[in-house]
Formats: structure tokens, sequence, C-alpha cells
């Protein structure tokens, strides 16, 4: 996670938030980014994408070490969001918005499924290689999700959605919040590599090619990470390897 200079110089912290969680088991890796202005005035959606990022993504992660399917892991984050954040719109009411408006991109991979998840339209994509099985051997294929226009299994993201996780969990209904999380992918097979990002890479030109490849190290990601002056803030988590053994993410 990186804060942009736009939010340094203004004296705003860092509205992006990224977490990734590991287990031999499971890999779940969440980005929040928080809205920069709410009704007209600057906000402090950090506090908001922190919460956002860390709550989906330990939900996703219990769910997936649990032995859940993608359909019953996306019931459990919706449960556990609605449950945190409901209470707190209340209780922050009427300056709830200027806190915990932040949209979302949630991915979580086992040795069974892949899943990732997008709520509006800050959070700017995912990218993978999905390999169908456990053998070497096995097939790979590509997924991607680049930009803010996308169509996964029937649906078609629409852009310029006002949706927020806050907006989309304040009316208490978890069956509502479950469908809001937008099926980015839900496929068998683990995710070989696999990452989430923040709308930044639209401004780190190098990282956003390097990210596009099929293979990467840490090391050149970081260095490819190049910060213009104008910039917003940057924030990407991923996994890379095969997932049969804790030694298979990084």
């Amino acid at each position: 996670m990186d804060a942009g200079e736009r939010h340094l110089s203004r004296r705003q912290g860092g509205q992006d938030h990224a977490v990734a969680l590991r287990h031999r088991g499971a890999v779940a890796l969440a980005v929040a980014d928080g809205v920069s202005r709410v009704d007209g005035h600057p906000s402090q959606t950090e506090v908001g994408a922190a919460l956002v990022a860390e709550l989906a993504a330990r939900a996703a992660f219990d769910a997936a070490l649990r032995g859940q399917s993608f359909v019953e892991a996306r019931t459990h984050v919706a449960t556990v969001l609605v449950r945190q954040l409901l209470p707190l719109w209340a209780v922050l009411s009427p300056n709830a918005g200027t806190f915990l408006h932040c949209t979302l991109v949630l991915a979580v991979t086992t040795p069974a499924w892949t899943a990732i998840w997008l709520v509006g339209d800050g959070a700017w994509g995912a990218s993978g290689s999905l390999g169908r099985g456990r053998s070497p051997s096995s097939p790979v294929s590509a997924i991607a999700c680049y930009g803010r226009r996308w169509s996964a299994h029937g649906r078609e993201h629409k852009p310029d959605s006002p949706m927020t996780v806050a907006n989309l969990c304040r009316g208490g209904d978890v069956e509502a919040v479950a469908s809001g999380l937008e099926v980015v992918l839900e496929a068998e097979g683990p995710a070989l590599s696999l990452y989430v990002a923040t709308d930044g890479p639209q401004q780190e030109p190098q990282a956003d090619e390097l990210l596009r490849k099929d293979e990467w190290r840490r090391d050149q990601l970081t260095a490819a990470l190049v910060r213009p002056q104008d910039c917003d803030d940057l924030a990407i988590a991923w996994a890379h390897g095969r997932l049969n053994s804790s030694e298979g993410t990084a």
C-alpha cells in the first residue's frame, strides 16, 4: 500500500488498503478503495477501506479453510460485512459515509476453486492463471479483469456504478449483499498466480504491464513502481505459485 502524492499534499490519509492472507489450504486477497469525496467534502474513508479489506479477506479466508464452496463463502462474507458495518453506520450517522464509503475487490483461491468478487468502480481489477486440477500437467487457463468493463457468467458489469460497500450493507439484507458482490469469476481449480489491485496501475504503466504477464517476481513488481506527482493511492495484494503447499505462495 502506498499513499499517493495527491492525498499527502492535501493532508489526507491513504484511502486504499490491501490485505493478503495465506495458508496451504487457501489464499485470500482483498483491496478496498475509499471514496475521496463524500457530499462534495474530503472524506476520511481510509477508515472504512482498512476495515472492509480486513473484514472481507478474513471472512473469505475463514470460509475457505472450513471447506465451504464459493457460493457459501460469498454468503459468509456478506454476513460478516452486514453484522460489522450496519451497527457502525447507525452509530456514526449522519457522518457515516465520510468514514465508511469504499469499493472492494476480493479474491480467494483454494485447491478446489477460485473466486473474484467486486463492489463498485473504484477498484481496478484482477488477473491470474487458473489451474484446472492439482497435478503439474493440469491445463492452465488465464483469468483477467482489466479496467471497469467486463462480463462473466452471463453478467455484465456496468461502469460508473455509485455503489459502495457501506451503501450495500446499510439495508441489513445479507442476501442482497451477497448478490451485490459482483461475480468476476467463480470457477473450479486453484489459481497458480493471482493479484488484485486498485485503480493505481492505470497510472503505473510499468507495473501494469508486468502484472499482465504470466511470470513475475515480487522484486520486479516493486522495482516497476514509479510514482508521478499527481498519482492517487496504490494498493496491490498478490499470491504467486502453486496452492498445494505452504511454500507455494509468496
